[in-house]
């Protein structure tokens, strides 16, 4: 007995048409996967029929017999395993991109690009990406001194930047504070020099330079001509590792944030930290975001933040640089 031709379609047009369309897709997968139209109408809450005529309205769409219904059941033809393949790559692009947008759901994300800032990657970094590991199937964490600022969200080279840029969030995004510090002088650690005035220590030592952010390099220049500070400049370093080590060795002094040399200090690096005399600068580290995509994830990242700065980061200074805590404010998350 000759079974039935499907009908074809006169072109190929309605390969791009209304007839083929993603949840045919779905359930044409789920049959074949499964050899099963019953288990693929119980998957999608479907009548046995209504699974049977999408896939004959895939058939007719695609132009081709998906499957050989001389065998019961009936299985893939040459062609429909062929279509299965393509077909079951689309439907798992589109599942990958559901779950891309889904970013204010529980939905684990293909990919999650993050620009940090160097200070707080070679810190607390670590720890936040092995608390935050499921949020994504692959993370992509950029630590450049681009990838850290605002711009690199606005043209969407990152999802989601922890910066200290002090530029007013444009329209359209969020800034999430997570708390704020003072540079501080960090010098060789010289216990027979504790007494003399940490201007006089520095004034015959090169400075070591750390970082490009042009704004902060100005902010320093200005409140070492305020103070009447002449430096002489012969390293310029663009890690924290770098600069520190410059300094251990007594090549010079340099000018860094205690989020980036505390790690430093607790494994016995030959540094100390001094306050700036007067009013320091400071500079506040921040979470930002697009407010209508991922809004819930930049509360994960912040209040991760958090907890790392008060269970790690604070701890730390209150055993190794007490004094270094009244300049630090950390914000409630709230």
């Amino acid at each position: 007995m000759n079974t039935p031709k499907v009908p074809r379609s006169s072109s190929t047009d309605g390969l791009f048409g209304d007839k083929i369309n993603l949840h045919r897709l779905a359930i044409f997968v789920s049959v074949a996967e499964t050899g099963s139209m019953s288990a693929a109408a119980e998957k999608f809450g479907l009548s046995q029929p209504a699974v049977s005529q999408a896939i004959v309205k895939l058939e007719e769409a695609s132009g081709i017999d998906l499957f050989d219904r001389s065998i019961r059941p009936p299985v893939l033809t040459l062609r429909g395993a062929a279509f299965l393949k393509q077909a079951s790559a689309v439907v798992e692009s589109i599942r990958r991109l559901q779950s891309s947008l889904r970013l204010d759901n529980a939905a684990q994300l293909p990919i999650l690009r993050v620009g940090m800032l160097n200070s707080f990657a070679t810190t607390l970094g670590p720890f936040m990406l092995k608390s935050l590991q499921e949020t994504a199937v692959q993370w992509f964490v950029d630590t450049g001194y681009e990838a850290s600022r605002i711009i690199a969200l606005l043209d969407r080279r990152c999802d989601f930047v922890i910066t200290a840029d002090d530029a007013p969030p444009p329209q359209g995004l969020i800034a999430l504070p997570v708390f704020s510090e003072s540079y501080r002088i960090i010098l060789p650690d010289e216990p027979e020099k504790a007494d003399i005035p940490v201007l006089e220590r520095i004034a015959g030592m090169s400075m070591i330079r750390f970082g490009r952010d042009p704004h902060m390099l100005s902010s320093i220049d200005r409140w070492l001509a305020a103070a009447g500070i002449e430096t002489s400049t012969r390293y310029h370093l663009d890690t924290v590792e770098g600069a520190a080590q410059m300094v251990v060795s007594g090549l010079g002094w340099s000018l860094l944030p205690p989020l980036a040399f505390f790690r430093l200090i607790e494994r016995g690096d030959r540094i100390t930290s001094v306050r700036f005399p007067g009013v320091p600068i400071r500079r506040t580290i921040v979470v930002v975001a697009r407010e209508d995509e991922g809004a819930s994830i930049a509360k994960r990242i912040q209040q991760t933040a958090l907890s790392l700065i008060n269970d790690i980061f604070l701890p730390s200074l209150r055993q190794n640089q007490p004094d270094a805590l009244e300049d630090i404010e950390v914000y409630d998350g709230k």
